[in-house]
């Protein structure tokens, strides 16, 4: 699934997507922090679907294994 991630922090991501995704489901990420392009993977699973109001999916997030670098990546990407 491609999509654009908001509202980016440690504990997980707003992902918009052009398709739905299910509750409970289990995802490989891989995502590229803006400014410093440095890539993250981590796993996560969807905790809400929603539909937004532009018409694109909205699923919230929460990471299950994200590494001690990709959470030290994030914070530095989303704390300046």
């Amino acid at each position: 699934v491609v999509g654009q991630a908001r509202d980016l922090n440690v504990q997980g991501m707003l992902l918009e997507t052009s398709a739905p995704l299910a509750v409970g489901s289990m995802l490989e990420l891989e995502f590229y922090l803006p400014r410093t392009h440095a890539q993250v993977r981590a796993k996560g699973e969807v905790v809400r679907a929603t539909r937004g109001s532009a018409g694109a999916h909205e699923a919230g997030i929460r990471f299950i294994d994200l590494s001690p670098t990709g959470q030290e990546q994030i914070l530095d990407c989303v704390s300046s």
